[in-house]
């Protein structure tokens, strides 16, 4: 279904793993990126949510199986890393990119989960021009709600992707 090896190769990836866990990763500057292609998401996670996703993947694969529409991130793998020196381990997931088109393509990228509880990067800001937003890494919930405020998505899939949506929630 897709080359795991060419997306996830480090040469290709370099600058993005040198970025991960810079100020676009995620919170408290946890290991975040997108491969080089745009196909996958690599995201450290706790070992409580190493747990949590345990108890919830027999439902999860499930779900996921029998909705190959569904707009959840499909999550290829857990794993844990712990190297000789360290006591503890890494744990860390890959995920399939939802939308997965070339980088070039995407305007601004948004971290949603459906909260707006310290959910804003450009907080106190306004700005005249669109463009700015591309330049300001990850954006979250509320700028998307002070910004962008509508998904345009075609005529012909939006039926599709609001039954998606309604079901996945």
């Amino acid at each position: 279904l897709f080359d795991m090896e060419e997306s996830l190769d480090f040469a290709k990836n370099r600058d993005a793993i040198n970025k991960a866990s810079g100020a676009d990763g995620g919170k408290s500057g946890e290991f975040f990126f997108f491969s080089s292609d745009n196909k996958f998401i690599i995201k450290t996670i706790t070992m409580m949510e190493v747990d949590e996703l345990v108890r919830i993947m027999p439902y999860y694969a499930d779900y996921v199986q029998s909705h190959p529409d569904s707009l959840i991130a499909k999550c290829y793998g857990v794993y844990s890393l712990r190297l000789d020196h360290f006591d503890q381990a890494e744990h860390f997931m890959i995920m399939k990119n939802v939308l997965g088109v070339p980088a070039k393509y995407v305007l601004r990228k948004y971290d949603m989960k459906g909260s707006t509880f310290d959910r804003e990067i450009m907080k106190k800001q306004s700005i005249s021009d669109m463009s700015v937003l591309s330049s300001q890494g990850t954006l979250k919930d509320m700028d998307f709600l002070k910004y962008e405020k509508k998904l345009y998505v075609d005529e012909k899939m939006t039926k599709l992707v609001l039954q998606a949506a309604e079901r996945d929630a």
